[in-house]
């Protein structure tokens, strides 16, 4: 017996064993339970998915720097969506400066606009003082008091009391020279250690920071802003913590080296970390130690960590931290986690973006031309299975039943790897499948040869294989390089080209010296053969 006669029995089985587990999720219905839940990408083309034209705001650049900021946008974007897998997404420059975003597969039209157009701003601030976010709050009581007429949201709100309060009321108050103080702080109320907005006010807040008088006249040197809230508390009803914070960021999103999404461990003594995904943040050298000054200068202080003017948590300093690393912890899923730090590790856009429209669009090629691509697929390959059958007789219906597990096999690791398969890429299945068939062909002449020159069927097959092995290997190898530099260095279409070029080079490499090798041992070459069906 030869030594390591075992590992072919065993490549084989892992091969037809991974090939059926990443297959069978076709085969359940979605949501079901079922250990792999992915599933096989279909193409903008197959299935249909998301568009998105973002027009960029280049106005405020010089216009040598215009056509750039578009190309820059572009890559960000690009870099952005690649880092959710090979999608094969379509990335496009429309006139002089909108860019066309074409997303296969993908439904949430809301996350795909905040994927590509957000620039994720991250700041590191110090949270007032109580007795300052006192007196700041009632200073910019005064202010809004004074200017109540300028401010629609307020005056609103003011005119609606005096409503609520009677005729009366309202004739007496027209008289006086001021109106009704507290309008502002009116919102606000105090839970322990913080400031809080009721939920049926969190709107008139929203509306009143985004005011653009109210900003002009808030005091320098703090602003107001408020958490991020999850959708199970927004649903709730209940309300939300509004924080004063001193204007200067301490450390900002330029002083971090990389962010990723982790899953904290179950029995972690922090409750926003214990099996919920957190964010794990490395400063840069010059970061690190911003860091380390700023929570070495402010321990016993709360530090804020705050995202596009949103707050997402507002930890109290321990202790100094030297070490440059930082997490951001929050009410937030897996995949909104995921989807901040990817933005946090992009750069920020070039030029301000904004969706002109988004819509879902079906597939592109129409159902016609789907049918009538998938039905030319389908009589190419039982046309070549059929002339392997007639021309090689019974070691062509062995290398017809390998055929089928390779071609499983390539959609097997596209799911695996999160590809995506689209009509070019189908009939990229259909040259793989020739190329396998190609490498059977050479096998078997060779063996046809080695039979003639009077060798029987066991010798005639060892030969076959070992001289035929060497050329297969030689011409497979040089498209394989190919494939890895284009995987490297594309992005989108290409990388997912590279990719299903590999996994075909593989497959059929492994189906036609090991797989078929293998079944024609133990069918074909049983015992004292004197003839072989080829």
């Amino acid at each position: 017996m030869k030594k390591y006669s075992w590992l072919t029995p065993v490549s084989i089985l892992i091969f037809v064993l991974v090939t059926l587990a990443f297959l069978s999720p076709l085969l359940i219905p979605e949501g079901g339970s079922w250990p792999i839940k992915q599933r096989l990408n279909l193409g903008l083309d197959l299935k249909g998915g998301t568009q998105i034209v973002l027009g960029v705001n280049t106005d405020e650049l010089p216009e040598a720097d215009r056509l750039d900021a578009v190309k820059n946008n572009i890559e960000i974007i690009r870099n952005r969506i690649d880092q959710f897998g090979v999608a094969e997404p379509t990335i496009q420059r429309i006139g002089e400066n909108k860019i066309l975003v074409q997303l296969p597969g993908e439904d949430d039209q809301m996350e795909a606009e905040k994927l590509v157009t957000q620039s994720a701003v991250l700041e590191f601030r110090l949270v007032a003082k109580p007795d300052d976010a006192e007196r700041f709050l009632d200073l910019l009581d005064g202010i809004t008091q004074a200017n109540l007429g300028s401010i629609p949201v307020l005056a609103k709100l003011d005119a609606e009391d005096r409503e609520l309060d009677g005729p009366d009321a309202a004739t007496a108050d027209s008289t006086e020279a001021e109106p009704k103080s507290g309008i502002f702080k009116s919102l606000i109320t105090t839970s322990e250690r913080d400031y809080v907005v009721r939920y049926d006010d969190l709107e008139t807040m929203r509306a009143l920071l985004a005011d653009s008088t109210f900003i002009r006249l808030k005091p320098k040197g703090y602003d107001l802003l408020l958490e991020s809230v999850d959708e199970e508390k927004r649903l709730a009803q209940e309300p939300s913590v509004i924080y004063v914070l001193k204007s200067a960021a301490e450390v900002k999103g330029t002083d971090v080296d990389g962010a990723s999404m982790e899953i904290g461990s179950t029995d972690s003594s922090n409750p926003q970390m214990a099996g919920k995904p957190y964010i794990a943040l490395n400063f840069t050298r010059q970061g690190a130690r911003r860091f380390a000054n700023v929570t070495g200068d402010n321990t016993g202080e709360r530090l804020a960590i705050v995202v596009d003017n949103t707050v997402y948590s507002a930890p109290v300093i321990q202790d100094r931290i030297p070490d440059g690393k930082a997490t951001i912890t929050g009410i937030f899923s897996t995949e909104e986690a995921r989807s901040l730090a990817i933005l946090l590790n992009n750069k920020s856009l070039s030029a301000p973006i904004e969706p002109q429209y988004s819509q879902k669009v079906s597939a592109t090629l129409g159902s016609d031309s789907v049918k009538s691509g998938l039905m030319a697929g389908l009589i190419g390959i039982i046309a070549v299975a059929i002339f392997m059958l007639v021309y090689y007789k019974l070691c062509g219906l062995v290398a017809d039943f390998v055929l089928i597990f390779n071609v499983g096999f390539i959609l097997a690791m596209l799911t695996a790897f999160g590809g995506t398969l689209t009509l070019p890429g189908i009939a990229g299945i259909i040259l793989t499948i020739g190329m396998a068939v190609d490498a059977n062909v050479l096998i078997f002449e060779r063996i046809r040869e080695e039979l003639d020159a009077g060798k029987t069927p066991r010798s005639a097959t060892d030969a076959g294989f070992k001289r035929a092995s060497v050329t297969i290997w030689d011409a497979n190898l040089t498209t394989l390089i190919a494939a890895f530099v284009l995987y490297q260095f594309g992005t989108g279409a290409i990388r997912g080209f590279a990719l299903t070029l590999t996994i075909g080079i593989v497959g059929s490499i492994f189906s036609a010296i090991v797989f078929v090798r293998f079944i024609m041992d133990k069918t074909m070459l049983t015992g004292n053969r004197k003839n072989l069906s080829i």
